[in-house]
Formats: C-alpha cells, structure tokens, sequence
C-alpha cells in the first residue's frame, strides 16, 4: 500500500519521487559473484521491502534495518526485495572546451523487484 502511495506522486512515468526514496537504505557495496549481484542489485539502489518489511515511512532506518537482518539473515528460501533504482538523463556539455562534465539529472526512482533465491 505505501508503495502504491508513493507511485501516485509520478503517475505519468511511475517514478518514485526523489524526496520520497531520501530516507531510505542505499545500497554501497555489491560484493563480486555474490548473489546480489547475480540478481541485479548494483551500488545506489535503493532498498524500499525486504519480503513483506517496508522501510517507507520508516522513522529510524538503522532499527529497521537490525530487525530486517534479524528476520532474515538464516532465510533458506526465496526472498523479494523491491529496490528503487535511478534514473537519470544525461546532460551534454554546453561547450566542447567545457573542461568539467555536468552532472546527469535525476529524474526519479524506478521500482524494480528482485527474487533472491539460494540455490
């Protein structure tokens, strides 16, 4: 249900508004060949549900966080996260003798969902 709250605030392109993804638990590091990674998530993912736990509207991250590793840490099944992803526009340079390249234009997040599985 939050998630679906959220999605309403960018109909038209069913992006998650940057001010509403803030507060939520960003992914830094993607160890190599682990199984997040062979599922997709990369480094600036947003995490927005680990199975059926939302961290939308969640007030102390860092609790949240605990309790989530807590539930699921020994989780020998499959597992559902929703990850916000991205999405930028690139922008070109106003000038090619421009010597710093300007930075891409976040447009939003994109929810994307990844099926963790052990096997």
């Amino acid at each position: 249900k939050d998630i679906a709250k959220a999605v309403r605030h960018n109909r038209k392109t069913s992006l998650l508004a940057p001010n509403v993804v803030n507060s939520l638990p960003m992914v830094t590091a993607v160890i190599p060949d682990s199984l997040a990674e062979r599922n997709g998530i990369i480094v600036g993912d947003r995490i927005v549900t680990v199975g059926t736990d939302s961290f939308l509207k969640t007030h102390n991250t860092n609790t949240a966080i605990s309790k989530v590793k807590n539930k699921y840490n020994n989780n020998q099944e499959e597992l559902m996260i929703t990850m916000a992803r991205p999405v930028l526009l690139p922008r070109i340079p106003s000038s090619p003798t421009q010597q710093q390249q300007p930075k891409d234009l976040l447009l939003g997040y994109r929810l994307s969902h990844v099926h963790l599985r052990n096997n």
